[in-house]
């Protein structure tokens, strides 16, 4: 008996199209092309009746400038800065992303990710929460998707311990 396979989105994911469709499409992909690629799957959705046609930006005027924002994103979260505070010199991400404020009538609420550089960050404590908790949660993703090897058990057990002490400072 063949298995069912059941597609969802990742929590926090707004795809637009349906996990099921998108899953099953992928699938199909693997079963024509043997492998699954990002450049497979865009000409596979090429055409105005394929299944994932409407995910994409067709427009090359707009996909061009949203080409160049991922460019500029890549910098910002790949280049470090070395730092001689000490007698060793280290090196750590110059830029760090955090929820930045905005004016909504009288009061600020929080919006759209903006960077800021890693040592200011650190230095303000209603910003280093927020870095805190940022870190905390790529290391839960991080432990859920290798969650089955079972030859990262001790790295869990220690990472979830430092999570339940940590827990109290980003809340």
């Amino acid at each position: 008996m063949a298995m069912v396979s059941v597609y969802k989105w990742k929590p926090g994911v707004r795809c637009g199209l349906d996990p099921q469709l998108v899953g099953s499409t992928l699938e199909d992909i693997i079963r024509r092309h043997g492998s699954l690629t990002p450049e497979v799957v865009v000409d596979e959705s090429r055409p105005q009746n394929a299944p994932l046609h409407s995910y994409f930006d067709w427009d090359d005027r707009s996909a061009a400038e949203s080409w160049r924002r991922e460019q500029a994103k890549y910098l910002i979260r790949h280049i470090i800065v070395e730092t001689s505070d000490s007698s060793q010199p280290t090196c750590v991400r110059a830029f760090v992303s955090i929820r930045g404020e905005e004016e909504s009538g009288a009061q600020s609420v929080l919006s759209r990710p903006v960077y800021v550089r890693t040592v200011d960050a650190l230095a303000d404590p209603d910003l280093r929460r927020q870095v805190l908790k940022c870190a905390l949660n790529d290391l839960a993703a991080w432990q859920r998707r290798y969650q089955d090897l079972e030859e990262l058990a001790r790295i869990f057990d220690s990472a979830s311990l430092v999570r339940q002490e940590l827990q109290s400072l980003v809340a």
